[in-house]
Formats: structure tokens, sequence, C-alpha cells
């Protein structure tokens, strides 16, 4: 015959029991892991504020926000590190809350690639523009026939105080923030070039590169728009690093058309 468990153990397992059940209720929910942005971006925006009254226009510009100076140091620093070349210009004051606090004159990046003609940006603009180019451009530019050298990028547009899509009813552009650059074209040595523009199924090393340097660009910025995005878009890559919810990027990558579609 089976003799009959003792009381004390059955209460003993019960009490077990009831300790997993609450420990597992209380363990807070597993966090999903951050996916590491390649360029640092130092948020000089982050560093202590004071207001003043904005010079024109209904909204405050940022250029009415003071910046630590220590922490524009540590960006222009490490603009330095990745081959920037460039002068801080004074403070640009726009309208309707356009401006730049600490506007940068930018002539090249990544040592030796020229910008045509040099951008006004942001600090943090530049840093992902220079960390684009040296990890995805110029070593993209090795596979192309002949390994022909990178030495510019045509600058289509960095600052510009509008609205998107030059619209101007429209929210402000991260144009109008020195927070975007728009590249019309690459430049290569002995005069050649790749222009951004609409390329599907053309079996061509243009687009290979132009496709190549663009999905690339979205580990770097945090908006990519280009040709088939729309019609505004159809003749240079737009790059900029606008702060979204969750760190979401809007990096659009229609459905391409055939290029022999009627």
């Amino acid at each position: 015959m089976k003799t009959a468990r003792p009381a004390t153990a059955i209460y003993a397992c019960m009490m077990l029991a009831a300790a997993l059940e609450l420990a597992f209720l209380a363990a807070p929910p597993a966090m999903a892991t951050e996916v590491p942005v390649p360029s640092k971006r130092p948020a000089i925006e982050k560093g202590p504020v004071t207001q003043t009254k904005p010079a024109s226009g209904d909204e405050e510009s940022p250029a009415d926000s003071k910046i630590d100076e220590s922490v524009l140091r540590e960006c222009e620093e490490h603009m330095h590190s990745l081959g920037v070349r460039f002068t801080r210009r004074k403070a640009i004051r726009g309208e309707n809350g356009c401006g730049i606090a600490a506007p940068y004159e930018i002539t090249a990046i990544a040592g030796s690639v020229t910008i045509q003609p040099p951008a006004i940006l942001a600090c943090e603009t530049a840093i992902a523009l220079s960390g684009w180019v040296q990890g995805a451009a110029l070593p993209y530019a090795e596979k192309l026939p002949g390994k022909p050298a990178l030495t510019g990028l045509r600058n289509a547009s960095g600052y510009v105080c509008r609205g998107r899509n030059n619209n101007p009813s429209a929210k402000l552009s991260e144009h109008a923030l020195g927070r975007a650059i728009d590249i019309s074209a690459f430049l290569f040595e002995g005069g050649t070039q790749i222009a951004v523009e609409p390329r599907q199924r053309t079996g061509r090393p243009q687009e290979a590169y132009q496709k190549a340097v663009r999905f690339a660009a979205c580990l770097h910025f945090t908006t990519v728009l280009g040709p088939y995005s729309d019609a505004n878009h159809n003749d240079h890559l737009h790059l900029d690093i606008a702060e979204r919810r969750g760190g979401y990027r809007l990096c659009d990558f229609p459905d391409l058309p055939d290029a022999g579609a009627q």
C-alpha cells in the first residue's frame, strides 16, 4: 500500500508554487534592444539653454537658444576625427522658427571629399554625412569599373528657410534647421559623375551604386528620400536627422516600376 504524503510536505509545495507565481508576475517585461547608430551625434540641443525673444517672425528661432560651448567643442572634435573641414559661422536667425544656433560651412568631409558648393549645416548633420561617405560612398566607389576615386558631392540644398517640398504652408523643413542636405550627384576623379535620377533595371553599375549608397544612408540618417519617393525627389537624395518617437526612421525605398513598363 502507498503511504499518505505528510501534510507538512503538501503545505511546503503549495507555498513554493505560490512564491514562484508571485515572482513571475512581479518580473518586468523584457525590453527590446536598441539598434546602434554608426554615426555618433552629440545632442547639442540637450545642453543648458536660455531663452531669449526671437528676432523676427511668429515663432522663436533656434538661434535664440544659447548652446553649451563645451558640448559644441565635443561635436567639433568629432567632426575633426571624421575628416570634416569646416568653418563656424554666426548664428542664423530666420522667421517662423527657422535658424541655426551654431551653423558650420562644410567644405569637405571624410578627409578629401569636397562639398560643391559648400553647405551650411548643423554639426550633427555634418557628422552623419561624413560617417555615411566613409562607410558607404567611398568604399562602394572602389567596386565601380575602373575603381574611380570619389572626390566630391554635388550639394543641391543645405540650410534654407522653407517648408517641406518648398510649400510655405507645410511643416517646417529640416533644411530650415540645418539638419538636412540634398545630394544631386557623386563626383569622381577625371570629371566623371553619377547624377541622382530614376534608375530601375538598367543593369548598369551607376544604378547599383546609387541604390547601394541610398540604402546605406539609413544607418546614418533618420530620413532618406530619393527617386520614386515622389516627384519632388527624383533628382536628388534627401538626407536628414529628424528626431521621431521611438527612434523611427523614414527610409523610403518604394516598389519601383520596371524600366520598360508602359
